[in-house]
């Protein structure tokens, strides 16, 4: 037979596995069949599920675990008829019919007398109200294990056309056992050879082959020979190397298990195609048996599983606890195909739709469908509205009998109708609807906005509406001045998927409706039941990180300005906290999407600024009115961090707090400014004002006690584009009240950190130094002060990175005296070699030095007549 007559098949891919020592079955099935009628419209098919599965040495010692995994597998493929490999005893065959087979189908399994050969054996289940056994079997011996040939009649028929005769073989396992194989196949192909022609043969097994190519018993199943009269063909046309090839991965049926189970059964994940199903080259027929296209499965593999057990993960193919049951129940996949013959039956028509429960619309065209057997010439189309009541309707009369009827809906509409196909050569062959169906009026519903809702210009929004039987697409129209006539088109064919986005355009109404039409038909259409508003955009946004205090100099300024519409302008406002009136300057964008900066160039003091955004429709946007100090930086720096932070920590709780004890290096010491160190992008990216307090070292156990200053500013920001980084940023705060009067120690004392009501800025810590006992923290809720040691579940172990500037060794009892036109300063002696003489006109103001003694007293001359406040300080010092 000419390779011509092979079937369309489509190729597959599988997973493979390493060569396993077990036994390997061989099932051919062979049919000998007059032939199969082609697939046609109004045929009638007797077709039949023919599976082979290797079951793994059965029955094993204990079947109470084994026989419910094969329930559940052979349950869910429901064979026909069933062979089976690894079979050890008449007993076996006798237990796996009535406890797994006909368990399921209680009665409706037989098998075949049970041959006891050599090694294992085949056995052969079948349904009998499929099939029968037709007896004796056929035994082929081989050098190892028998084949065995099972002779099966269609149900009904007595003539032998249409036996199918079926062959199990176990052909040797193992790489390296190849001219064995090649030998037991040359049995079966010789065998095959004798049958009589034009029988039907179905190859189905496991081979235990590796490489089509180098495989003899492949050529000899397969190959064309001098006769070919039972040569076999693969249905899925993919020879090549399976063994643990992953090109194959969705062929593979062995193994089903990576793992040992203790039931004998080979490990190593699926990477074999050792189970097969070949058919002779008699199929298809169009006069007998055919082989279904596609059929051919090869149970539980979805292709995902290369060199995997079978259940691992999900199983695209079974459900999951069917893969767990083919894993433990055997180390093969079963394989089973199709076939099919044509069955001649008494002329039919079975109308499919519509047949119960359908909603037809008006103006929509639906079809009609049904099916016939073994009929000939036209049929006719009627309808009945009021089931059960009323008359039947003709819609069309003399149709051709091809199975569909285009019908466009039409009024009245009904809920009890019923269609009827009649045939116009046998009027007693007719069929209606098992049930009624409706025919409705389509409708749309708009159902946002519906009246009542408030929209806003700029701010998109979804129009949304509901349809039934509505067919293409929409048309949505606007009308700002409902009742009038004045509908504006805004989408004139949207697709109909129930909601449409729209940003909504000036002008603003309070009498906007909306009106939607099917394109298709527009007399189904629906308007908002109520008037809804659409009114002016929202005001602009403004993001600004409040500014932190600043040495002398130019300062720089920036903030974020969103609004629904461009052309947004920003100022800023700002003052000296004693001045009546703000100045102002605008600011520009910066060059990043919607950033605004500017720079001033501020002299000493405390100033008080704002920022002031005004959109294109004059709506004002204004952030609170902020405080910053500009001074010059001191003298004295104590730290106890090593300057990296490896730890932030934040809480939006507003009394949580994280203080640094100091000890000053001379007393009294006066406190110019604090610095405190923030984490740039923790907990975000916006920066918030910083509540800063300084309080003496006299609370229980040497904890903070007395208040002695409270500062809110600013913390880090107000960088062009944002902070570049990830990582810690460093916040200055003066410490000068507002009367200019510095902040002067005489002992250890504390500056805390927290963060105001609402805000959480990210306070950072140095871990990676040693502690030096110095940092602690309040937790609110127990109302108490404690170290930073890692003890308590909210201290972490480390040095807070807090820091102060200010001057030492100021010595004390300072007097100054008038002297004419001089002033002589006087104070008391602290042991240093030298004093230095500092002189600054206010708080803000840079300090100028003015002389050094080494005595406790000086003289300023003319101080008086320039008749000018100043301040003077003395600072101890052991060089000139």
């Amino acid at each position: 037979m000419s390779a011509s007559v092979l079937p369309k098949t489509v190729a597959a891919v599988l997973p493979t596995k390493d060569t396993k020592s077990m036994k390997k079955l061989l099932i051919i099935v062979c049919v000998l069949l007059a032939g199969i009628a082609p697939s046609a419209f109004g045929q009638t098919y007797d077709t039949l599920k023919i599976v082979t599965f290797n079951i793994l040495n059965y029955p094993p010692s204990d079947t109470t675990a084994k026989n419910p995994l094969y329930r559940q597998i052979l349950g869910a493929i429901d064979p026909d008829i069933l062979v089976v490999q690894e079979m050890t005893s008449s007993s076996g065959v006798t237990q796996f019919a009535n406890y797994i087979l006909n368990a399921v189908h209680p009665g409706g399994y037989s098998y075949a007398p049970f041959n006891n050969g050599y090694d294992t054996d085949n056995a052969m289940f079948y349904r009998t109200s499929k099939v029968s056994f037709i007896g004796p079997q056929t035994v082929l011996s081989t050098a190892l294990r028998d084949i065995n040939g099972y002779r099966l009649r269609p149900a009904g028929v007595t003539a032998d056309s249409l036996d199918i005769q079926i062959y199990s073989a176990h052909l040797k396992a193992s790489s390296g056992y190849e001219e064995d194989r090649e030998a037991e196949a040359q049995i079966l192909r010789n065998h095959l050879n004798s049958l009589a022609d034009g029988g039907f043969f179905i190859a189905a097994g496991d081979f235990n082959l590796y490489n089509s190519a180098t495989e003899g018993a492949w050529t000899q199943l397969t190959g064309s020979m001098a006769d070919n009269s039972g040569r076999l063909y693969d249905p899925l046309n993919s020879p090549g190397n399976w063994h643990d090839n992953a090109s194959f991965a969705a062929i593979h049926t062995q193994s089903t298990r990576t793992t040992a189970l203790g039931d004998g059964g080979s490990t190593g994940g699926m990477d074999d195609r050792f189970d097969f199903m070949l058919l002779s080259y008699n199929f298809p027929n169009a006069a007998g048996w055919d082989y279904i296209s596609g059929s051919y499965t090869e149970y539980g593999n979805d292709g995902n599983h290369f060199d995997q057990s079978i259940n691992d993960g999900t199983n695209g193919a079974v459900p999951q606890e069917i893969a767990d049951a083919l894993h433990a129940a055997s180390d093969h996949l079963p394989v089973f195909l199709k076939v099919r013959r044509q069955v001649t039956g008494p002329p039919s028509l079975t109308l499919t739709a519509p047949n119960g429960s359908e909603v037809w619309y008006t103006g929509t065209s639906n079809n009609i469908t049904w099916t016939s057997q073994n009929l000939n010439g036209t049929i006719t189309i009627r309808l009945k509205r009021d089931y059960p009541s009323g008359t039947w309707d003709t819609l069309i009369a003399g149709t051709a009998n091809d199975g569909l009827h285009a019908w466009t809906a039409t009024t009245p509409a009904t809920e009890y109708a019923r269609i009827q196909i009649i045939s116009d050569t046998q009027t007693s062959v007719r069929d209606s609807s098992d049930a009624n169906f409706a025919i409705r009026i389509p409708t749309v519903t708009v159902l946002q906005p519906n009246g009542g809702d408030e929209w806003t210009i700029g701010q998109t929004d979804t129009i949304k509406w509901s349809t039934t039987g509505v067919t293409g697409n929409v048309r949505i129209e606007l009308n700002r001045s409902y009742p009038s006539a004045n509908w504006e088109i805004l989408f004139g064919s949207a697709v109909n998927d129930g909601s449409e986005p729209w940003t909504p355009t000036a002008p603003s109404t309070l009498q906007a409706r909306f009106r939607i039409y099917s394109v298709n038909n527009p007399a189904i259409s629906d308007t908002s039941d109520g008037d809804f508003n659409i009114y002016p955009s929202a005001p602009p946004v403004i993001m600004h990180d409040p500014h932190g205090d600043v040495e002398l100099g130019w300062v720089k300024f920036t903030a974020r300005v969103t609004d629904d519409f461009p052309d947004v302008t920003a100022q800023m406002f700002y003052r000296k906290a004693a001045a009546v009136n703000f100045d102002s300057i605008e600011m520009a964008s910066s060059g990043f999407p919607d950033e605004v900066c500017d720079s001033l160039n501020l002299g000493y003091g405390l100033y008080q600024y704002f920022i002031r955004a005004l959109d294109v429709e004059l709506q004002p946007t204004y952030t609170d009115t902020m405080e910053m100090a500009v001074s010059a930086f001191c003298v004295t720096h104590l730290s106890y961090d090593d300057g990296s932070a490896e730890l932030f920590n934040w809480s939006e709780h507003d009394s949580f707090i994280w203080a640094v004890r100091f000890t000053p290096p001379q007393v009294p010491f006066t406190l110019c400014e604090a610095e405190f160190v923030v984490a740039g992008f923790h907990p975000d990216t916006a920066h918030s004002p910083v509540r800063l307090r300084v309080y003496s070292a006299d609370g229980s156990d040497g904890m903070p006690g007395t208040l002695l200053r409270e500062v809110v500013r600013g913390s880090v920001g107000n960088v062009i584009g944002g902070l570049p980084s990830p990582g810690a940023y460093t916040s200055t705060v003066i410490l000068h009240d507002s009367l200019t009067d510095p902040l002067q120690v005489t002992g250890d004392f504390y500056v805390a950190l927290e963060n105001p009501a609402t805000f959480a800025e990210a306070f950072a810590m140095d871990t990676s130094s040693a502690n030096a006992a110095r940092s602690v923290m309040f937790d609110p809720c127990e109302s108490q002060w404690f170290a930073e040691n890692g003890v308590h579940e909210q201290s972490r172990n480390g040095n807070r990175m807090i820091r102060v500037r200010g001057w030492a060794g100021t010595p004390s009892g300072l007097t100054i005296t008038a002297s004419g036109n001089d002033a002589i300063l006087r104070w008391q002696p602290n042991g240093a070699a030298y004093y230095k003489v500092f002189k600054y006109l206010n708080a803000f103001s840079p300090i100028e030095y003015v002389a050094t003694t080494s005595d406790t007293t000086y003289t300023v001359s003319g101080a008086i007549s320039a008749q000018i406040r100043t301040y003077y300080t003395i600072v101890a010092s052991s060089a000139p």
